[in-house]
């Protein structure tokens, strides 16, 4: 250790120089007068001198430090999964990790509800009027009975349409009838059209489907005509009265098809009395296609005498349902050389199931004390269990698929289809 702090001796006796020291540093920052300079030299442009660090204002160049920025970054050595692809914008509580292992399904498949059409006749009744107003000459070949009556065997080809096409019961008159018409064409003015378009399956906005269950065709014969639903009955143990609903919310053929003889008779213009009765009691304007006649130019009756219908019979086909063929498509001709509306030829069979929204929406009265106007042409307002657009509550209101019979103080006459009202049957 002694020898290692000992200061360099000579070599042979010869004492070595001093090693000078160089400094290649700024000019003004030279401290060592002793010390060599050297002429400073710049680095290469490329190279870029960082920002001194932060510190105090006398630190020497030697204790700062360089940092060397290339001129391009080498490229990454790993790239994310997602490049070149899209960029997800889906909500991710719709994706599979939160139902995995899960089934969904509706508690009830076959839900079914029962819509109804007491605007069909109304509907009819208006396009018939705006067919006569565009052409005076049209009431020499058309009736509105004979428009009431192609109404409602249209409405009745959709329901046995529907009921078919959704596996419900059929009963003999009505796979008869669908045979019949498999493949015949009708031609529909826009409003009629839209009324059979009303009816049908729907899904809600609460993704529930709806199946309608709607009522066999009728067959029933009253005063020897067919195609009523029956006959109403005293309130008794046992007897169930309440098909007077039908009567109020479906038409059925037999009464619009007694109407069209009516109409071709020499009746004059007014009430004229219906075969259904209750405790001879007349109905009132509320059964559906039972309305006063109007006055009738005799060549518009040449139509119906064509094919077989007189003033005391009516030819039908299936029996006892009310429902003539020939009829229908003499109707149908007419109306195709109307174009007042958009008319469209339709083969029932291949019409959708689909029906239309407005089927949900609840359409009650206005009651105001006193007012006895029937409740399908008074103030109604829709309702609706879910937010549907204003549309959809329009389109409940023209048709009104759903209207309650609604009372104010035990006054039925809004809706009733006799004025004295059978009270409540017996309990057993």
């Amino acid at each position: 250790m002694a020898d290692a702090l000992r200061p360099p001796q000579p070599i042979n006796g010869a004492v070595p120089e001093p090693q000078q020291r160089i400094y290649s540093g700024r000019p003004e920052n030279q401290r060592d007068p002793t010390a060599q300079h050297q002429p400073f030299r710049r680095r290469p442009a490329q190279n870029q001198r960082a920002q001194p660090a932060p510190g105090p204002s006398n630190q020497s160049s030697q204790q700062r430090r360089t940092l060397v920025v290339p001129s391009a970054l080498p490229p990454p050595t790993r790239k994310a999964a997602n490049v070149g692809g899209t960029i997800s914008t889906a909500n991710p509580a719709d994706a599979s990790l939160f139902s995995a292992g899960m089934s969904v399904r509706e508690v009830v498949p076959r839900q079914t509800f029962t819509p109804s059409a007491p605007a069909a006749i109304e509907v009819a009744a208006r396009t018939f009027s705006e067919l006569v107003t565009d052409d005076a000459n049209l009431s020499k070949t058309l009736l509105p009975e004979y428009v009431t009556y192609y109404t409602t065997a249209m409405l009745w080809l959709r329901i046995l349409t529907l009921k078919e096409k959704n596996a419900q019961p059929l009963t003999v008159e009505e796979r008869d009838l669908l045979t019949l018409v498999q493949s015949t064409s009708f031609v529909l003015p826009e409003p009629l059209l839209l009324q059979m378009r009303a009816l049908g399956n729907i899904v809600t906005q609460t993704k529930q489907h709806l199946y309608p269950m709607l009522p066999p065709l009728p067959t029933h014969v009253i005063g020897g005509h067919g195609g009523y639903y029956g006959t109403l009955l005293p309130p008794a143990a046992g007897v169930d009265n309440s098909i007077h609903n039908l009567y109020e919310e479906i038409p059925c053929l037999g009464v619009t098809s007694y109407a069209v003889m009516r109409s071709i008779s020499n009746d004059p213009p007014g009430p004229y009395n219906s075969l259904l009765t209750f405790q001879d009691q007349q109905p009132t304007n509320r059964l559906l296609g039972f309305r006063p006649l109007s006055h009738r130019r005799p060549e518009a009756k040449n139509l119906a005498l064509a094919v077989g219908v007189t003033d005391a019979a009516f030819q039908s086909y299936p029996a006892n349902t009310g429902f003539n063929l020939e009829l229908l498509v003499a109707i149908s001709k007419t109306l195709a050389n109307t174009s007042t509306f958009k008319n469209t030829n339709i083969v029932f069979s291949t019409l959708s199931e689909i029906g239309a929204q407005s089927q949900t929406v609840i359409v009650r009265p206005e009651l105001i004390p006193g007012d006895t106007t029937p409740s399908l042409v008074g103030d109604i307002r829709p309702t609706s269990l879910m937010q549907e657009s204003e549309s959809i509550l329009g389109s409940g209101l023209f048709f009104c698929t759903q209207l309650m019979k609604e009372s104010l103080a035990q006054d039925h006459s809004r809706w009733s289809l006799f004025p004295a009202i059978p009270d409540r049957p017996p309990k057993m």
